[in-house]
């Protein structure tokens, strides 16, 4: 059973975030990733000096794969493209910090895995209103005796953060269904997979995977993934945020990146913002501490 980590991109409005995600991961972990990439995406191609190097690459017809609502549908539809057995699905907007294989291994363990959104639960406060967006499409019994129960309290997840096996066909197919439902919501596949994934088996891994760089309910150094959903990378005023700007500042004095100065151009509106002074902005950064 081969094993490996998928990363997906179209545009170029997350392309530096992307170079961070795959450099901070390659820091740790040494095995297969996949770069499943828009076909004929100008940003795609530009990029692809920076990219082969660092991961397979696999191109994909967006247009084809999900003709409508792209950005809100298309994760199920990308794991069935995958060359690996197990995989470990990860976004573009990740700084890594240490070696997600035991991921990996959850996942060939049950089949499909989830990350818990800090220490929030399904019934609680915002999540509530996701459920509540999909109880048309579910069993009244289903969402009063285990998404809002009382007893059982159901972890709230970011799927950021997930991965499925092959032959685990069921929870992917009720996942794609309920996505398509929501087609054209807000982070429909997210809010899917929220009302989806307790029907199933699966490995629920702790929020240090996948620690909100705002919610995350332990400090930013011991979270072995930070994500910054939501164009969170550039908040100076916490700690996770100067992390992920001191490792951009690295990776760019490193070199290793050849195209940087044009990729900080690319429509990253809020890190554009934050780097009016690039040079100085960046090289401050390299002097940081936690």
């Amino acid at each position: 059973m081969t094993q490996g980590i998928t990363f997906f991109n179209f545009g170029g409005g997350c392309m530096v975030r992307l170079l961070v995600s795959l450099h901070s991961l390659r820091d740790h972990y040494k095995g297969p990733i996949t770069l499943q990439l828009a076909k004929d995406d100008q940003f795609n191609i530009k990029a692809l000096p920076d990219l082969e190097p660092l991961a397979d690459i696999q191109w994909f017809d967006l247009e084809r794969l999900a003709r409508r609502n792209l950005k809100s549908v298309i994760k199920p539809m990308l794991f069935k493209l995958s060359p690996y057995d197990s995989t470990l699905m990860l976004d573009g907007d990740l700084l890594v910090q240490r070696n997600p294989q035991p991921l990996l291994d959850g996942i060939d363990q049950k089949g499909f895995l989830v990350t818990r959104f800090s220490t929030w639960n399904c019934d609680g406060g915002r999540m509530r209103g996701r459920v509540i967006r999909c109880q048309e499409f579910l069993d009244k019994d289903y969402v009063e005796n285990c998404l809002f129960s009382k007893l059982r309290k159901v972890a709230a997840i970011n799927i950021g953060v997930m991965g499925w096996k092959k032959g685990h066909d069921k929870v992917l197919a009720d996942w794609e269904k309920m996505t398509m439902n929501l087609a054209g919501q807000h982070i429909a596949d997210e809010v899917a997979c929220q009302v989806v994934y307790p029907r199933h088996q699966y490995f629920l891994a702790d929020e240090t995977w996948n620690s909100s760089c705002i919610y995350g309910a332990q400090p930013a150094p011991q979270a072995a993934i930070l994500h910054f959903h939501g164009n969170k990378h550039t908040r100076l005023d916490r700690p996770s945020s100067r992390r992920w700007l001191k490792y951009l500042a690295l990776l760019r004095k490193s070199g290793k990146v050849s195209n940087m100065g044009e990729y900080l151009t690319w429509g990253d509106k809020a890190l554009s913002g934050r780097l009016k002074d690039t040079p100085r902005v960046l090289d401050d950064a390299l002097r940081w501490e936690d």
